[in-house]
């Protein structure tokens, strides 16, 4: 990315975050580092992970990237953005840094998935 292209900050918490099948889309991209939501969501999943605000139950682990528009675009595409999930902006802590960050994340409202991820991380 040069310092002249719109950048974003976006948490991911599921396939998207490194060693996961579409950790490709986030190439080239900037990696912030692990990161921790600061309010309480339900990390559920069935054939794929899902974000939501119904029932929170606890804080999320996933990892934080600063993207372009291009990437942006390609992540909406593949998450669905916005008929499947909404995009949203929420708090994060990334580990290592003392201020919490304002950062993009797909939602899925009112999904809850067959498998609750009741310590808050996504792994498979």
């Amino acid at each position: 990315m040069n310092s002249q292209e719109k950048t974003y900050d976006i948490f991911v918490y599921g396939s998207l975050k490194k060693g996961f099948p579409a950790h490709s889309f986030l190439e080239g991209s900037e990696f912030l580092g692990k990161a921790l939501t600061v309010d309480k969501y339900l990390l559920s999943s069935s054939s794929y992970p899902m974000l939501s605000r119904k029932q929170p139950l606890c804080q999320v682990k996933g990892e934080c990237y600063r993207i372009n528009e291009e990437t942006l675009a390609r992540l909406d595409e593949y998450e669905g953005y916005p008929e499947e999930y909404d995009r949203i902006i929420i708090k994060v802590q990334i580990e290592g840094e003392k201020d919490i960050k304002e950062v993009w994340a797909y939602i899925k409202e009112d999904a809850v998935g067959e498998t609750i991820h009741e310590d808050g991380e996504y792994t498979r």
